[in-house]
């Protein structure tokens, strides 16, 4: 597996962002966002990404982890995004945020 680097950076969706300085492909796993333990969701310093109604990553769960996995190839320096309507434990999208 690949380490993927990822940096933290001021969003242009909201606040701070989640940021590539490598160039991904479709598939590639990023990391860990969430991890699940003792019946509470914990974040990682990889779960700070925003929400996007056209995003280029998923969330996939393997049992009690979520991994951020791209949907479509990654530029650097491209924030990452997924779809926060598809992971119900997340704060969902209100009227007015940036889609």
């Amino acid at each position: 597996m690949t380490y993927v680097s990822i940096y933290h950076h001021k969003s242009h969706i909201h606040g701070v962002g989640v940021f590539t300085p490598m160039n991904l492909k479709v598939g590639d796993v990023i990391g860990v966002s969430h991890a699940y333990y003792d019946g509470f969701w914990y974040m990682t310093t990889h779960g700070y990404y925003n929400h996007s109604e056209s995003p280029n990553c998923v969330v996939e769960t393997r049992d009690n982890i979520n991994l951020i996995i791209t949907k479509v190839d990654i530029m650097r320096g491209e924030e990452l995004t997924v779809d926060y309507r598809e992971q119900k434990f997340l704060e969902q999208p209100e009227e007015g945020w940036v889609k």
